[in-house]
């Protein structure tokens, strides 16, 4: 019969009526098993989703497989739910023919105790029989079987929020056709090693398009450990203010953060972030109208402001005056990937004096992710990030994004968004 080819996501199909919710897909990637196998384990490097990873335990079977005991903690897309966590068992075994197969479920509970204690501010969810059959097809590479079945336990939330939980559509983009694009990606740089927009390698156009979403999800999350407290609200809207003066906080996984450069000169990330329901608005149509009309809803002295925040010299911004910033027509495209995703490069056009004469630099920037520009599948989210960076861009430079981010439920629109800037301790 037909096989999938290189250039296509491969065969998805989505479960109807059973327990939980359930996806799985078929497609042929570019690189051998073992490798393969290696980089779907390390969920955090591919699921933007996945705040943390932690092998708990492990150990080796007779017959050559390996059993490991997992703690895994997932952001939620939204500032109106809490974040789930699981702990699941994991078995890993190396078939004849070079082929590899990993299966994972819920860790059992003994005697009513679960092997890991509830953890405050996640709802403790349930990974049913999943996994990945990975099979070499001769020089192409492999063919790749991947099945998500999860219960994320949907009636913790609001009800507006739980075609969210319950859509096994939802699983298989977030998920399961999340994990063969990656693959592919992956694939595609092996075979040829080309450079973008502004000389930008792969790796550094994904590890960049990456931190972004990330980084957002932090914002979204405002969790508790990551350094975030809430500050007492006047209760006349629905916007959430958090602010964050921690030295562990890592707004950019697990690089240097823009917060702990600030922190050695006294200052802080404040985040505002709200949701709302939308109705009758195509997602696609919403995050093209806040693409190409910027200068109609962004506020572009708060931008100029932050990207003043941004590089070797940290502006007191507290004294100026009207700044004069303009946007460029035409961002400048520096990726688009098979993902979807275009990765930007936003130009500010400011002229502003400081009290003391001084100047702010002339070339200020945004960086912007978007998904979504062109109609989505089903279950498919959108997002628009932005972020202040200098003319000098590189993987691990500092990022402070905020955004938008746009959920299908049924007929309605969640969207999310945060604004995060950084201030100065008086």
């Amino acid at each position: 019969g037909m096989k999938p080819g290189p250039d296509s996501i491969g065969i998805v199909a989505i479960s109807h009526g059973c327990d939980g919710i359930a996806a799985r897909a078929c497609g042929l990637v570019g690189l051998e098993p073992f490798k393969i196998a290696k980089l779907l384990k390390d969920r955090t490097s591919w699921l933007r989703d996945c705040r943390r990873m932690d092998v708990l335990a492990e150990f080796n079977t007779d017959a050559g497989g390996l059993l490991e005991l997992l703690y895994i903690q997932m952001y939620t897309p939204t500032t109106l739910a809490l974040p789930r966590d699981f702990c699941t068992l994991r078995y890993t075994s190396f078939l004849e023919g070079r082929n590899v197969v990993v299966c994972e479920r819920t860790f059992p509970v003994v005697n009513g105790v679960p092997t890991v204690a509830p953890v405050e501010h996640f709802v403790r969810a349930e990974m049913k029989s999943s996994g990945f059959l990975i099979r070499s097809y001769g020089s192409v590479g492999s063919i790749v079987h991947i099945v998500d079945h999860l219960d994320l336990q949907p009636g913790s939330v609001p009800e507006v929020l739980r075609p969210l939980y319950d859509s096994p559509s939802v699983l298989a983009q977030n998920m399961t056709v999340g994990a063969l694009r990656y693959l592919q990606s992956l694939g595609q740089e092996a075979e040829a090693d080309l450079a973008l927009g502004q000389g930008l390698q792969l790796p550094v156009i994904r590890t960049l398009c990456q931190r972004m979403a990330r980084s957002f999800n932090e914002a979204v999350n405002s969790l508790p450990d990551d350094g975030w407290s809430s500050l007492a609200s006047d209760g006349m809207d629905d916007v959430s203010i958090v602010v964050n003066a921690s030295v562990s906080s890592g707004f950019s996984g697990q690089q240097l953060s823009l917060s702990d450069k600030l922190l050695s000169i006294n200052g802080g990330v404040l985040c505002a972030k709200t949701s709302m329901l939308l109705q009758n608005v195509p997602p696609a149509l919403l995050i093209r109208f806040l693409r190409e009309h910027r200068s109609e809803w962004a506020d572009s002295e708060v931008d100029a402001e932050g990207t003043a925040t941004i590089g070797s010299t940290i502006y007191d911004v507290s004294g100026f005056g009207r700044l004069g910033v303009s946007y460029a027509p035409v961002p400048l495209l520096l990726a688009h990937s098979l993902e979807q995703e275009l990765l930007e490069l936003l130009q500010m056009e400011c002229s502003a004096f400081v009290q003391d004469g001084a100047v702010l630099p002339k070339d200020q920037f945004l960086m912007q992710l978007c998904t979504g520009l062109d109609e989505s599948p089903v279950g498919a989210s959108a997002q628009l990030v932005f972020a202040p960076v200098n003319v000098s861009i590189s993987e691990d430079m500092p990022l402070l994004p905020s955004g938008f981010r746009v959920v299908p439920l049924d007929n309605n629109l969640l969207v999310s968004s945060c604004y995060m800037v950084s201030y100065l301790y008086p």
